[in-house]
């Protein structure tokens, strides 16, 4: 997966002092995307410096989203308010206690935090 989103063979921090392979950073990340696994856990595990999972972290997605923000617009053609609103009103018929939701990224009726 690190080959085909084109990430760097190596990844150096601001300091130049540690560096580490392109598969230990996308880690990082998967790693921290999957609620509700914390920082200090992600230094011992990929076993890299305490401040250095937060900046991978930064860096790896700002590079994957410089790469490939032109697969992330909305689809009006296809994702219609109507549609929306169908598959809101399926998911409440359901036995959803959710309000506006029309989909679940992982398939699961669980929810995902939201920072207020």
């Amino acid at each position: 997966m690190a080959e085909y989103l084109g990430l760097p063979q190596v990844i150096i921090n601001s300091s130049g002092k540690e560096r580490v392979s392109r598969f230990v950073s996308l880690g990082v990340v998967l790693h921290l995307l999957d609620w509700p696994n914390r920082l200090k856990e992600s230094n011992i595990l990929f076993d890299i410096p305490l401040s250095f999972p937060s900046t991978l972290f930064n860096h790896i997605l700002v590079d994957i989203h410089r790469r490939w923000k032109h697969l992330l617009l909305w689809d009006h053609v296809r994702l219609t308010l109507e549609l929306l609103v169908g598959r809101m009103d399926n998911v409440l018929l359901k036995g959803g206690f959710l309000q506006a939701t029309f989909a679940f990224i992982d398939r699961t009726c669980l929810r995902i935090f939201h920072p207020e």
